[in-house]
């Protein structure tokens, strides 16, 4: 009799440490997941910080670079661009364009 309370009394602990452990470890789980997602939103948040301030140094600069240019001076220097990009994808077109011929020619 003494024995058999033993050993139902080792079951029960055993059952209990068992329930207890697994439950620990959910327990741990939870904070890990946790922590992993406080550490992904503390990340989040200085990136967002960092794109912040660079756009403000960025800002800043174009505002600076800005001053004592007048409008009709930014006004020419775009359509100078715009010709100059106009120019480049006009001949890359061509180009194109002519290896396309070439190749079907070859085929």
């Amino acid at each position: 009799m003494i024995i058999k309370d033993l050993f139902k009394l080792i079951t029960k602990v055993g059952k209990t440490a068992t329930k207890t452990t697994k439950g620990s470890l959910k327990f741990m789980d939870d904070i890990l997941e946790k922590e992993y997602i406080i550490n992904a939103v503390e990340d989040i948040k200085e990136a967002t910080g960092k794109v912040v301030e660079k756009s403000g140094e960025l800002y800043q600069n174009a505002k600076d670079s800005m001053d004592g240019m007048s409008m009709e001076s930014v006004t020419e220097d775009v359509k100078k661009k715009y010709e100059e990009v106009k120019e480049d994808l006009e001949e890359k077109a061509d180009e194109i364009r002519e290896e396309l011929i070439r190749r079907s020619e070859e085929e």
